[in-house]
This record gives C-alpha cells, structure tokens and sequence, in this order.
C-alpha cells in the first residue's frame, strides 16, 4: 500500500518539495506553540467575605436595648449592638436560608429598632474600591398593601463616614408616584431601579423572598435581581474619611445625630459583603494557521491571558 503522502511529494518538483517541507515544518512549530503559551495554573480567585450576617437569633445576646450583634464573619475591631428605642422590636422569621431578621415599627425613631455597627473598622468592610453585596429580602407586604400603608423608605442598610451628612452605602425599597422603586448607592449617588408596572407582586410582593447583589469597582456599579442584571451605571468614587463615629446600620437609616428611622419591617436574611473577585482570562490561547497554496505563510494569533 502506498503513503498518501508520499504518493503526493512524489509529483512536487524540487522547489515545491521544499516549499510543502517548509510549510509542514511551519505547521509543527506552531503546534508546538499551542503547547508553550497554554495557561498552566491560571485560576479564578475566590472573593474574600469581609461580613457576614445571616439574621440568625444565635448573633444576638438577647432581645433588649445594647445587646451584643456577633455576624457569623465580622473583622476584628467591628463592634454591634442592637439599639431599641420606644416600643421597638426585633423579630426572627423563616426566610430564604433558615431565619431571617426584621424590624419594627417604621417609620420615625421613636419606636424602633435595628442593628447598629460603629467605629474605623466600618471602612475596612465597605471599600469604596470595589466590592459586592448580597442579602434576600423576604417581603412582608403586597404591592397593594405597600402602596397604601408601607410607601415610605424601609432601608436593607445604612453606611456613613465621620460626616452625619455623608451616606456612602445603602439600599432600600419604597413606593413612588405608582412605582415600586429599589434604592442604592455604593459610595457615590444614589442610583433607582423601578420595577416594571404589573410585576410588583412576582417580585416583591407578600412572601416573595427577593435575591439582592450590588456590585461596584470604582466607576462602575451594577444591580442583580434573582441572578440577573438590572442595570448598570457609572459615578463618581468618594474620598471618605472612616473614623470612631463612622457607622453602618443594618436594618435602618441613621438620620444626623438622631438615631435610626425607616427601619426594615421586610425580612433580611444572608446579608454578605465581600470583596471584588479578581477576573481572569482561562480561555486558552486561540492560534490560527494558513497555508494559501501560492506563497504558504503561517501566522499566529495569541489571546492574552491574564
């Protein structure tokens, strides 16, 4: 039996030979490429989980004014506690993950409660850098009934710098002209989601347990609803100065130097910050080879791999 490719360089004249030799020889070296320039160890860093509060009755000590707020990750140097005022109360209840937490009444400060955080270490948690938050959100009012007797601002959580004035981070729900309306801001304007009229009910309506992520890098930031992107805006990144008085509520809006107001009488459950993941390119490299019949050239093409 006769080499098909044998049987093919046997017909070449002298110079064709060395041509298809040459581009052969192309074509080896470029396989060989591939080999050398594949990514060997490059892997997708996990973020880092600075915070983690699951709304749990075990990280809290007990139920009365002052009592001590220990999240399931907290960095050293973060100190809560659970501030009460009036008739205030804090309630555990069934959520996405085992209990969440809510509090009550909305909506001044005089009957209310909420858990608060103060102190430097508020800065190390919530990097204006970059970074991600997440929590469920357990509704506990219909539209209807959020139109007619819960429209005001219930807030998720609350962060502030050394300025009473300066609120960098939050994110809250309240009702509109008609609209239900998702609030936030992760160090640099407040940014608004409306929920599209007739979906208020799917999405956040009584006993509707909604997924929260908010991401941001410095000039960007991004929602996520149930996993899928909502928008995407860009601001402006702040300069804040994090000292003793710096403060992050979870559960309310600290208003100046007044206490907490609009606390969340909607279920928080799973509430999580971490760092941004570090994205990295594990696609392997992509080389293309062309050998044109008149004039074989080969050329390669390599992805840049991070």
């Amino acid at each position: 039996m006769h080499d098909p490719m044998n049987a093919r360089t046997t017909a070449l004249s002298p110079l064709s030979m060395r041509s298809f030799q040459g581009c052969r020889a192309l074509l080896r070296a470029a396989a060989l490429t591939i080999l050398l320039i594949l990514p060997a160890t490059a892997q997708a860093q996990t973020p880092q989980t600075t915070l983690l509060i699951r709304g749990e009755t075990a990280e809290l000590s007990g139920t009365v004014a002052g009592a001590t707020v220990a999240p399931t990750t907290n960095p050293s140097g973060l100190t809560g506690a659970l501030a009460i005022t009036g008739s205030g109360s804090v309630t555990f209840a069934p959520a996405q993950v085992g209990n969440g937490v809510f509090f009550e009444s909305c909506c001044d400060n005089g009957n209310a409660a909420y858990y608060k955080f103060t102190g430097e270490t508020v800065g190390s948690v919530f990097n204006v850098d970059q970074g991600q938050i997440t929590f469920y959100l357990k509704s506990r009012s219909s539209f209807l009934q959020r139109q007619t007797n819960a429209a005001a601002p219930r807030f998720t959580f609350d962060v502030r710098d050394n300025d009473v004035n300066n609120h960098l981070f939050y994110f809250y729900t309240q009702v509109s002209f008609g609209s239900l309306q998702f609030v936030y801001s992760t160090g640099g304007g407040s940014q608004y989601y409306y929920v599209p009229t007739g979906l208020e009910d799917a999405l956040f309506g009584n006993g509707a347990i909604l997924q929260v992520a908010v991401t941001w890098d410095g000039t960007t930031n991004q929602l996520y609803l149930n996993g899928a992107l909502m928008q995407s805006a860009s601001y402006i990144k702040p300069t804040p100065s994090w000292t003793a008085v710096s403060n992050f509520d979870l559960g309310a809006y600290e208003l100046t130097t007044s206490g907490g107001f609009n606390v969340s009488d909607d279920v928080i459950d799973e509430f999580t910050v971490t760092s941004s993941a570090v994205t990295r390119d594990l696609s392997p490299p992509v080389v293309s080879v062309s050998a044109p019949q008149n004039g074989a050239t080969v050329s390669g093409d390599r992805k840049s791999v991070v």
